[in-house]
């Protein structure tokens, strides 16, 4: 089994309530997290991270891919279950957040974008502290 495929599953079956917009939607909607609460948050951050694994490779500069990391990295700064715009944290279980340091780890170690490596081992390891 590709290692795409072991990520998905993954995502797949720790995220039981997902939202699954099209690829079309997701690729014309880059800054999505941007504008939604956590509780929607959590209901797409799946199908984004699903579409940014099936297409890293054949886009890796794309806006998307680019923008989940940045809120990923917000997300995995916030230890403050009051704070309403990033504390998404607080609404991932162990499972969940497990999904999110796999697909994290298959970015560090397959990624084909332009993407500063020192800064995603430092998103990484904030989201193993939390």
């Amino acid at each position: 089994m590709k290692a795409e495929k072991i990520i998905i599953n993954k995502i797949s079956s720790a995220f039981q309530m997902m939202k699954n917009p099209t690829d079309e939607w997701i690729s014309n909607n880059p800054y999505f997290f941007e504008e939604v609460d956590l509780d929607e948050a959590k209901e797409y951050l799946p199908a984004f991270m699903i579409y940014i694994t099936k297409n890293m490779k054949e886009d890796p500069q794309s806006m998307v891919y680019m923008q989940l990391l940045d809120t990923l990295n917000d997300y995995s700064k916030c230890k403050n279950l009051n704070n309403k715009n990033i504390g998404l944290w607080y609404l991932l279980s162990a499972i969940q957040r497990k999904a999110i340091l796999a697909f994290l780890g298959h970015l560090l170690h397959n990624q084909a974008g332009n993407i500063d490596i020192e800064e995603l081992q430092k998103i990484i390891k904030r989201w193993e502290n939390c």
